[in-house]
């Protein structure tokens, strides 16, 4: 478990993952566990969360879609085919500090990289802007330390825009919405949307959600939430 640091004012700014890690804040992806039981949430606060295979797909297709150049130079693909056993140990000691996927998982990120940077509308709001950006501020309401890491602040007429970039199965409307309500992305943007007036004395013109489906033919939908 990281080192916690203490944070004592409003801000909104880029950080390093790591450095984002140890503040000392509530986070979406705890208190999400919340919605499983009171002590599934007090086990992701305690313990941390490990990195699974998914979180580290998730990171990659977010990094090839928002940061093309960064993905291409900071994610380095391990020649076999699963991130286990001895061959997998002995590699990844040899490259302790990247980030290492497999050649399918390079390929299956840059297949939603494609289509969302294929997709005009999708573009509209990528085309220029900021990635993964951190903020953290102080809920008025409780006083609760809280922080958040924003993947996408742009602007339209001059007016902050927050986008967010979402793998899914299915990215229509019925099947994303439920996919939106089981895993609790309804509290994760109140949240963001919340703590970026707290930081900025502003609220968003508009929370831009990119659905992305993991698979072909690998369709994005623009939601406006």
């Amino acid at each position: 478990m990281a080192t916690a640091t203490p944070i004592a004012q409003n801000w909104l700014k880029r950080i390093p993952l790591n450095e984002y890690n140890a503040l000392e804040a509530e986070r979406y992806s705890h208190l999400k566990h919340i919605l499983t039981s009171p002590r599934h949430y007090q086990h992701a606060s305690e313990d941390g969360e490990e990195s699974t295979p998914a979180m580290v797909r998730g990171d990659a297709t977010h990094a090839a879609i928002l940061e093309p150049e960064r993905f291409a130079s900071e994610y380095l693909t391990y020649p076999g085919a699963t991130r286990r056993g001895k061959d997998w140990d002995a590699w990844r000691s040899k490259h302790a500090e990247a980030v290492c996927i497999t050649a399918s998982e390079r390929e299956l990120a840059l297949e939603m990289s494609r289509a969302v940077r294929a997709d005009p509308l999708c573009m509209r709001y990528l085309e220029r802007g900021e990635a993964e950006i951190a903020m953290c501020w102080t809920d008025p309401a409780t006083g609760i330390r809280c922080k958040g890491r924003l993947d996408w602040i742009t602007e339209m007429d001059g007016e902050p825009v927050i986008v967010g970039i979402k793998t899914a199965k299915a990215s229509g409307l019925r099947l994303f919405t439920r996919q939106s309500c089981d895993l609790g992305y309804l509290m994760q943007w109140a949240m963001y949307r919340e703590g970026f007036h707290e930081v900025t004395g502003e609220w968003p013109r508009e929370m831009i959600e990119i659905a992305v489906e993991n698979h072909a033919p690998w369709d994005p939908v623009v939601y406006r939430i």
